[in-house]
């Protein structure tokens, strides 16, 4: 559940209800503060094998002694 609390907060609420894993249902709520940033589209895939590339480009890049 998503609400706006305020015209600068969003808060999404969750509620986790997994018998086998714990002992009773827990609720828990995320506040998200408006920005005026841009935004970016984030996703996360388990075969994202260039992640690895892309981080070894950048720790080079920031080296005093690249390769």
């Amino acid at each position: 559940r998503c609400r706006l609390a305020s015209a600068n907060l969003l808060l999404y609420e969750f509620t986790v209800d997994d018998s086998d894993s714990f002992s009773g249902p827990w609720t828990a709520e995320v506040p998200m503060l408006r920005s005026d940033q841009p935004l970016y589209e984030y996703a996360c895939h388990e075969g994202n094998y260039d992640m690895r590339h892309i981080l070894e480009v950048a720790r080079a890049s920031e080296s005093p002694n690249p390769k």
